[in-house]
Order: C-alpha cells, then structure tokens, then sequence
C-alpha cells in the first residue's frame, strides 16, 4: 500500500539538482522511499528515490560534510538538460 506524508517542519536537503526542501515522503508498494521537494533556485517540484538524497550540511548541526551523489549512466543522460538547466556540473 503506498503512502504519503508531509514533513512538518520542511527538511533541508541536497539533490541532483542542488539545494531543495524536502516536504513529502512517499513509499510505495515495494516500499521504496521517495521524497518530494521543491528545488531552492528555481522552485521547481521533483521526487527523488531516497539514493538521491543527502540532508543538507549544518555547521549548527554538526553535519559538515555529505557524501556524493552517484547516479547510474542511464539517469545522468535523463537529467543532463535539467542540471545543465540548475548550473549543476558534470561529474568525472
């Protein structure tokens, strides 16, 4: 059964596309966790499967640093024009 909340308060977070707040969570029947967020630069709405997703970094926090977000081949291709859009560098 799919579900879907909305976070309360907004979290921030990092996604392929930069700077986002995350302001719902879905799973569906796989129970595979999806975010829902709206991109800070641009407000755009996207959802990203939780691989996506890093919690955006905190010196208040203490989180100073997130790991990389990797993305297969197949994705990449899909996203370019998108994060060629958001001013998002290619990885190497």
């Amino acid at each position: 059964m799919s579900k879907l909340l909305q976070l309360d308060p907004p979290i921030p977070v990092i996604t392929p596309l930069g700077a986002a707040m995350a302001h719902f969570v879905w799973t569906d029947d796989a129970n595979l966790l999806n975010f829902g967020v709206f991109q800070l630069a641009t407000g755009e709405s996207w959802w990203f499967d939780n691989r996506f997703i890093r919690q955006i970094q905190s010196i208040t926090g203490e989180r100073y640093a997130t790991s990389k977000i990797h993305m297969e081949p197949e994705m990449r291709e899909k996203m370019r024009p998108h994060m060629a859009r958001h001013g998002i560098e290619e990885e190497t």
